[in-house]
């Protein structure tokens, strides 16, 4: 699992009140919200593997992607290093100050 995966898991079981409704559950709850995302990964991955269209991306997600594309298939395969620092400036490192 990459680290983009870990801390969107993180961001869903325990960065939200939606699971956790205190700031100490048990063990047992805590084992209860880690049952029902894998339940929902479970679900995400069967829909995968049915051919189903994964959900449309979030419109700033998809410029991103656009403009990676278009730095991609523009620069001269020669230069990498600016080719990277392109595509590193449509990221925002810290996911919490864009919010």
């Amino acid at each position: 699992m990459s680290n983009v995966s870990e801390t969107a898991t993180n961001r869903r079981i325990g960065g939200s009140s939606v699971h956790f409704s205190c700031t100490h559950p048990t063990i047992w709850h805590f084992i209860n919200v880690l049952r029902t995302e894998q339940k929902s990964r479970d679900a995400d991955f069967a829909r995968f593997v049915m051919g189903e269209e994964p959900p449309k991306k979030a419109e700033k997600f998809r410029r991103a992607d656009a403009q990676i594309l278009r730095l991609v298939e523009r620069d001269d395969p020669l230069n990498i290093v600016e080719m990277l620092r392109g595509i590193s400036r449509c990221y925002v490192m810290d996911p919490e100050a864009e919010a």
